[in-house]
């Protein structure tokens, strides 16, 4: 998706998760709290969730 879009210029950021499950999401909560706080306009964000659980 990195470079699918231009999003210069545009007024949102894209956040993309490397896991989809809530299971290994939880515990990374701050990863993610962190990339969507540190987003802005025409940004865009990966988030490498570590695999398995904590």
């Amino acid at each position: 998706m990195r470079y699918q879009q231009t999003l210069a210029g545009r007024k949102i950021a894209v956040v993309v998760l490397s896991r989809q499950q809530w299971q290994q999401l939880k515990p990374n909560l701050t990863l993610i709290v962190n990339a969507v706080n540190a987003a802005i306009a025409g940004s865009f964000i990966e988030v490498e969730i570590p695999f398995g659980y904590k």
